[in-house]
């Protein structure tokens, strides 16, 4: 997981230097949702205990999808902050480890013998993600404008 996670990182940053950071942030969130999608369509079809390797291999795929959209979408979103974007990183900071921490929560509760509660959260939050990422976007092209 962590050589995945690595060398997305690593390609992340090449990208960025060939493309611009709002559409490497949306092929990223599009890419968390179907390796999330896939995760839980193969959790859900095996009963909630799918093969360990299977499972890893699009957990790992997922987890490296969200390595790669966080750091893009972070600072996409303190572009705009100029001066005060050290403050504005302490507050994203804050607000994001507090939420992850209540989400987590909230799907370790659910967990009891098997792993389909980590394929519904990573589905049902990355939508969310998703779709919050789409409205910005939205929203971002009608103020330039």
């Amino acid at each position: 997981m962590s050589a995945i996670a690595a060398g997305v990182s690593i390609a992340n940053n090449q990208m960025l230097r060939r493309v611009e950071a709002r559409p490497l942030a949306l092929v990223a969130g599009v890419a968390f949702m179907v390796t999330s999608g896939a995760l839980l369509a193969v959790t859900a079809a095996a009963g909630g205990l799918p093969r360990i390797g299977v499972w890893m291999l699009l957990f790992s795929l997922a987890n490296a999808s969200m390595i790669g959209f966080a750091p893009v979408a972070i600072s996409l979103a303190l572009e705009p902050m100029g001066a005060l974007a050290g403050t504005a990183a302490a507050v994203v900071g804050f607000c994001s480890t507090g939420l992850g921490a209540l989400l987590a929560a909230i799907t370790d509760r659910a967990i009891a013998g098997d792993v389909m509660p980590i394929g519904v959260s990573y589905f049902a939050y990355g939508a969310l993600a998703l779709t919050c990422q789409l409205w910005t976007r939205r929203a971002s092209k009608r103020a330039r404008f």
